[in-house]
């Protein structure tokens, strides 16, 4: 079964326009691919927001050109950021402040503000990364606009983009290489436009050694760690801008690296998506970000399409297995599942940077359950760590005994994970043996139902061991069912326990074969609904 992903024809055809309008023949590459670059950073954001944007960032900036609320002791995006949104307003054609005098006194004094205090962050990210690319964005769009800046303005910020770039550091690497792309342009250097073409093409290899794109289509950092939508969305972003910007000059992405980068997006981090939401699994340390689980990929597959019009078919019935990062995806018209395990071959879910300190459980078999996408968005603060949707673990009843002790690159336990799949159906199975538990567990997928099993299941510690169905909003009511017959209606913040056969949320059906005991609850302070079993199986079925 295909699935056509289609656009408005005006959309199409006005990406179409754009590009060719940014390009024509004889140009030099440089100015080629800063006018691209310029119309590509005009078309992220819509007039009427830029508008506001700007003129309540205008007003409330000080004379000597910074703001009272922003950091600079530390600072992150912000104060960049909104000089950036002067520039592309500065710029842009036809808007309400395109050459405006006034805007640009405010562009300059910012500017110069800056680069006087030349403020750094604790994290070298921000340095070495997010500074000098919003800094070459700044001054690309100031010089596709009316009036360019003082040059003494001007190459002193060109001088702040330098940054010694380092090699072989994956999805950091392209990164650093999109600002050696704009200085290139902005120099019209060619030493310095080959050094960012290579680094920007050199992760779209695959790499069975460690790190990156590996031959499964699933992508890897910090080591052997599941990263699809954290670090391969920085990946696929930097490629495709790449392979947008230099397409047709002597530069253009090579015809195998741009079907690895399709093969990628098409087969793997689109499949990941559901309703606009991705998969909890996919994103790493970044699953405790606010908002993080929200993506919108219309405008990086409009540029896509551009470059590789074949994206527009994609498989929506779909069973894949990542052998090298022990993840399976499970995909139908109606729902997808999604299993996280781990072993001696691959990393643990990070902790760092102060993010996903209680992700403790989440490699050992999180399971994502979705009918429309945003069935997790946003539930991370209330969440009980401990009761991780798919995991057997030690219910500790608090979140103390959830939190990753160590920063970085943390090894799996066990020989054993690992799937098997013909495309359409899979089965993925797990010897779990971590934090004082032990049990061997399976999932078996299939076009309206997962069964789950698990076997010799046993601990030595002393809390109770359970296995959590799911945790997620409550979409609807819950009822429960029991081998007698009864149908219990849960009514609001109510839990039950018991020996149910069946719970029943948001069309999805759970059930229990064995007597065990089974606790639900539906929770009317945050609408959020939960099930967990002492069970050593059942199956999941999605109407």
């Amino acid at each position: 079964m295909k699935l056509s992903v289609s656009f408005p024809r005006r959309i199409l055809l006005a990406g179409a326009a754009l590009f060719l309008a940014v390009f024509a023949e004889g140009q030099p590459v440089y100015d080629v691919v800063q006018r691209r670059i310029a119309a590509d950073l005009q078309s992220s954001m819509p007039d009427v927001r830029l508008s506001a944007a700007v003129s309540r960032d205008e007003k409330a900036m000080l004379p000597r050109g910074y703001w009272t609320d922003v950091r600079y002791d530390n600072p992150g995006f912000e104060h960049l950021a909104r000089v950036r949104e002067f520039a592309m307003a500065f710029s842009r054609p036809h808007g309400m402040f395109y050459g405006d005098q006034r805007l640009y006194g405010a562009i300059v004094s910012a500017l110069q503000y800056w680069l006087d205090t030349d403020p750094r962050n604790r994290n070298w990210w921000f340095n070495d990364i997010s500074y000098p690319q919003q800094l070459g964005q700044i001054l690309i769009l100031m010089r596709t606009g009316p009036k360019p800046l003082p040059r003494k303005l001007e190459d002193l910020a060109i001088r702040r983009m330098i940054r010694k770039l380092k090699p072989a550091d994956f999805a950091n690497t392209s990164d650093e290489a999109l600002h050696y792309l704009y200085r290139a342009c902005l120099t019209k250097n060619r030493a310095t436009m080959d050094s960012a073409v290579h680094f920007l093409y050199e992760p779209v290899q695959l790499r069975p050694d460690g790190q990156g794109l590996q031959v499964d289509n699933s992508y890897l950092q910090h080591g052997r760690q599941q990263a699809i939508a954290s670090y391969g969305a920085v990946f696929l972003a930097n490629s495709y801008n790449a392979a947008w910007y230099l397409k047709g000059t002597e530069y253009a992405m090579p015809a195998a690296q741009l079907h690895l980068l399709s093969g990628f997006f098409r087969h793997t981090y689109l499949q990941s998506m559901r309703g606009g939401f991705f998969d909890f699994n996919t994103k790493g340390r970044g699953v405790s970000r606010a908002n993080v689980l929200r993506g919108d990929v219309t405008p990086l597959l409009h540029k896509a399409l551009l470059i590789d019009p074949s994206l527009a078919d994609s498989q929506v019935s779909v069973n894949t297995h990542y052998w090298v990062s022990s993840y399976t995806l499970h995909t139908r018209p109606g729902f997808s599942v999604s299993v996280q395990l781990n072993s001696v071959r691959t990393l643990r879910t990070e902790r760092g940077n102060n993010e996903n300190m209680l992700g403790k459980f989440l490699p050992d078999g999180a399971t994502d359950i979705r009918r429309n996408g945003g069935e997790y968005y946003n539930i991370m603060p209330v969440w009980e760590w401990d009761k991780l949707p798919g995991v057997t673990n030690r219910a500790y009843g608090t979140d103390s005994g959830c939190i990753i002790k160590k920063e970085w690159g943390i090894p799996g336990t066990t020989e054993f994970a690992g799937g098997v799949s013909d495309s359409l159906y899979g089965a993925a199975a797990y010897v779990l043996d971590y934090d004082s538990v032990q049990a061997h567990k399976s999932w078996f997928f299939f076009d309206k139902d997962v069964v789950c099993l698990g076997s010799g299941i046993g601990s030595r510690a002393a809390e109770p061991i359970t296995t959590t169905v799911n945790q997620c909003w409550q979409s609807g009511e819950v009822r429960l069912g029991g081998r007698d017959g009864r149908v219990m209606r849960l009514k609001e913040g109510q839990p039950a326990a018991g020996d149910w056969a069946w719970v029943w949320q948001d069309s999805v059906g759970y059930f229990f074969p064995s007597v065990r005991p089974l606790t639900a609850s539906g929770s009317s302070g945050s609408s959020r609904f939960s099930a967990s079993s002492g069970s050593s199986g059942g199956a999941v079925h999605v109407r």
